[in-house]
C-alpha cells in the first residue's frame, strides 16, 4: 500500500473531485499547513483548500531536446543539434525541415517549413 501523497511547496497538484489536471485545474502550492494550505490556481487566484482530498502531483515532463530533421520524399533523414548542422548535412531532395524543442516557459514546439531550392 502506498502512502497518501500529501502537497509539498513548489508542487503542481489537482484532485479527482476536479475532473483531472486538465482545462486549468491545477495549482501550484504555495503554503502548507497541518490541515490545509494554500494553492494559486492557473488563473491567478490564490486559494485555501484541505488537505483531506485526495491529492495528486503533477509531474513536470522533461523538455524536448532542440532538434532540427531533414525530410524528404523518401521520408526523414537524421536529427541534427542546430539548424546550422542540418542544412549542411541536406541533400538536393530536402522538402522541408522540421524542428522539434521546448520553449523556456515549458511550452512544446513541432514546426515544419518547407524548403525550396
Amino acid at each position: 500500500m502506498t502512502a497518501t501523497y500529501v502537497p509539498q511547496v513548489g508542487h503542481t497538484v489537482y484532485t479527482s473531485e476536479w475532473g483531472g489536471p486538465g482545462k486549468g485545474n491545477k495549482m501550484e502550492v504555495t503554503a502548507v499547513g497541518a490541515r490545509s494550505f494554500l494553492g494559486l490556481q492557473v488563473n491567478g487566484i490564490e486559494r485555501q483548500l484541505d488537505l483531506s482530498f485526495k491529492w495528486v502531483k503533477v509531474d513536470t515532463p522533461q523538455p524536448l531536446p532542440d532538434r532540427w530533421v531533414n525530410a524528404t520524399p523518401a521520408g526523414l533523414g537524421l536529427d541534427h543539434p542546430t539548424r546550422a548542422a542540418a542544412d549542411a548535412a541536406a541533400g538536393p531532395t530536402r522538402i522541408a525541415l522540421l524542428h522539434i524543442c521546448t520553449t523556456p516557459d515549458h511550452r512544446d514546439v513541432f514546426e515544419i517549413e518547407r524548403v525550396t531550392t
